[in-house]
């Protein structure tokens, strides 16, 4: 695989960066949403929102088959002004005033990391690609819960919303409000609902998220552990 075609992690910061300046908390995302939606047609989807705010931007497929990867927009709390500061450590985090808003940003970025790898190289062979991103996730998955997935294709799907690695007996279904009927749950793998996973800080590939040492902040993505070349 070319350079051009691999994940970039300074592109990557940079996306990170951008959105976490991009104010969301949850009931207030419309002007992250329209960020998105331009963002992901920019790299040739097809996006539609539904009348409480959700996205489905779909990229289209180079081969058979559709996977759902999901997200989510908003911020918990009322946090607004968000300065992200990278520390000697590598760690992201806040100036100390907000929450960073790594949840669900670093999931966002990670997103649009990949389509900029798919896009770079159309060679890349890959199934269509269902991106849901909902509102309301910190105020108890409102816009999942309001969500028509009757309308999704997938038949298989990631969510980029859980602290630390995943292992391969891990499943996640709880996000955009999904039964096991829709995604079939692997012989052996464990189910991850809501509680324990979904609603905890994202870090994906972006990198690792740490909690907040005061105790008012934990589990908000108030920090975020950027992983560089070196």
């Amino acid at each position: 695989m070319s350079g051009a075609t691999q994940v970039d992690p300074d592109r990557l910061l940079s996306t990170f960066l951008d959105l976490v300046s991009i104010d969301s908390p949850t009931g207030h995302e419309e002007e992250i949403g329209r960020v998105l939606e331009a963002r992901f047609r920019a790299f040739g989807c097809a996006t539609t929102k539904d009348a409480i705010g959700n996205i489905v931007a779909t990229y289209p497929g180079t081969r058979d088959g559709t996977i759902l990867v999901a997200t989510h927009m908003d911020t918990a709390g009322t946090d607004r002004g968000v300065v992200a500061v990278i520390g000697d450590d590598g760690i992201i985090r806040s100036d100390g005033t907000t929450i960073l808003g790594a949840d669900d940003k670093s999931g966002l970025a990670g997103c649009l990391e990949l389509l900029t790898v798919l896009r770079a190289d159309p060679e890349i062979a890959h199934p269509t690609i269902e991106f849901v991103i909902t509102v309301g996730e910190e105020s108890g998955l409102v816009g999942s819960r309001q969500m028509d997935v009757g309308a999704l294709r997938a038949t298989h799907g990631f969510v980029l919303d859980t602290a630390g690695v995943m292992g391969s007996g891990d499943l996640l279904v709880a996000h955009v409000g999904l039964s096991d009927d829709h995604f079939p749950r692997p012989q052996g793998a464990r189910r991850r609902g809501a509680r324990e996973g979904c609603e905890r800080s994202a870090s994906g590939r972006a990198g690792d998220l740490d909690d907040d040492p005061r105790p008012d902040r934990r589990g908000d993505g108030s920090q975020h552990r950027h992983h560089d070349r070196r």
